[in-house]
Order: C-alpha cells, then structure tokens, then sequence
C-alpha cells in the first residue's frame, strides 16, 4: 500500500482526491520509532506534524515529583504536534511510544502552505481539534466533579465507546490498559484502581481473563443514567 492510500483511510486526509493524496505523501517522511523513544519533548521547538500509520504513543506530562501525567493515547491514523506548528509556540508535552511506531512527518512549511491553500482540510482540521477540545472539557469534568471509584467506572465507559467489541450482554476490550496507566490518565493511584477495578469484579459487572477485559452492558447503561 502507497503512503497515499495509507493516507486516504486517515480521517484528516479522507476527502482529498488521489492526486492530492500522492502530492501531500511526496511532501512527508517516514520514520521509525522503538518502544519507549520519545518523538516529542515538551518545551521543544515545533516544528512538524505526525501522522501514525502503525503503532501506539502516550501524550504525557509529568509532575514535580515526576508523576505522569497521561492526557491522552494515540493509535493508527491519529495525529499529533499540530498546536506547536498553529501558535508557533513550544511543545506543550511529552509524546512516547508505547511500542514499535511508524509515522508519516510533514514539515510545518508544507503543512501551513497546505492549509491555506486547501479550505475544505482546514475546517476538517478544526473539525477534528474542536473533538479534542470537547474531550479535554470532559477529563477536567471528571476530575472535578467525580471521586476516583467514578473516575474509574468512567474511563471504563470511555474505553468500552472507543475500543469495545459487543458480544451480547457483554461489551470486551481486546487489550485492557495496565492500572499504572488507568491511574495516570484520571488522576489517582494505581491502588485506588486496583481496589475500584476489585470491587467492580465482586460485584459481576467487569471480568478479566489475560489482557482482556469484559464489561456488562447494565453496568454501562446504569452509569449512564446517573
């Protein structure tokens, strides 16, 4: 498969026609990354946009006492370091691979000069940063208006819309994220969700066998009805 159709499957670059496609891939690099290489640092220069054709990244800060941070994570056919090429300003966090990454780099001179000379890709762009926006009111949502045994049941919520599999009364996650990375992302302790993911378990409304987690359909619709 040429970068141009790899591209045309990538939600940013769906509409663009074949010839635009093979144009913009001509304007990228590709580069590899092994798990656990940082692609972006914090406070660093911007100036390119990546595209994850295969792979897996964590966006992360990390706190004074070196507490990560996750804000969020990154798979096939998501992009990441547009904010530092649109404000010119530095590299607001961390981006580290979670496993071996393959992605497509468009320098910030050919991504601007795309922009403006193709309306239809800048509004989709906008399109797509008002979601992560949205998604952002609603992590700071979380951590202000739930406690931690919430905040877990949410992320479970959350997981089961993007990844989850239906099998009849149950929804499955194919590779449950680790408690150190649960409690990274909703701002608590790994023990806190060990101990919320326990009681979920006794009570029957979540099971684990290996890496794959299996969540009751009533546990999802009674946490969305409150």
């Amino acid at each position: 498969m040429t970068s141009g159709e790899i591209l045309s499957k990538i939600f940013l670059f769906s509409d663009l026609n074949k010839y635009e496609l093979n144009k913009l891939s001509s304007l990228m690099s590709e580069k590899v990354y092994k798990k656990g290489e940082n692609i972006l640092i914090q406070n660093d220069k911007g100036d390119s946009l990546y595209v994850i054709l295969e792979g897996k990244v964590k966006v992360v800060l990390y706190g004074e006492k070196g507490r990560e941070i996750i804000l969020s994570i990154l798979e096939d056919g998501d992009f990441f370091g547009e904010m530092a090429l649109l404000d010119e300003d530095v590299r607001s966090a961390y981006v580290i691979t979670l496993e071996r990454t393959r992605v497509l780099v468009l320098p910030r001179e050919v991504f601007l000069e795309w922009l403006y000379g193709h309306p239809a890709f800048t509004v989709k762009l906008l399109k797509y940063l008002s979601k992560r926006l949205r998604q952002a009111d609603g992590i700071i949502s979380n951590l202000s208006l739930l406690d931690a045994y919430g905040r877990v049941a949410r992320f479970i919520i959350d997981l089961v819309k993007k990844e989850g599999r239906d099998i009849g009364n149950e929804f499955v996650i194919d590779n449950r994220p680790t408690h150190n990375v649960i409690a990274s992302q909703i701002g608590t302790t790994r023990e806190t969700v060990t101990r919320s993911i326990n009681d979920f378990i006794k009570r029957g409304i979540i099971r684990q066998s290996g890496r794959m987690l299996f969540v009751k359909k009533n546990f999802i619709q009674s946490e969305l009805s409150k």
